[in-house]
């Protein structure tokens, strides 16, 4: 089966970009990587990823989990 993955990458904090620039190429290797790992029977899958700061995931975080602190995955 072919199976197709859609990656939408948001860089939310420029400083990635001058520590990671390949950001886009690792992150949709690393999805890609998971998709075809799953072994799940599903054809196509969308995988939004934003490369933010601390401030902004913290309140994410918050928002969403009731943790008033920054973590590294949401």
């Amino acid at each position: 089966m072919t199976r197709r993955l859609e990656l939408d990458l948001i860089v939310d904090a420029p400083a990635w970009l001058d520590v990671l620039p390949a950001a886009e190429t690792i992150c949709r290797r690393s999805a890609e990587a998971a998709f075809h790992a799953s072994g799940a029977e599903v054809p196509e899958a969308e995988v939004g990823v934003v490369l933010s700061n601390d401030a902004c995931v913290k309140a994410l975080n918050a928002a969403w989990r009731g943790k008033d602190e920054a973590t590294n995955v949401l």
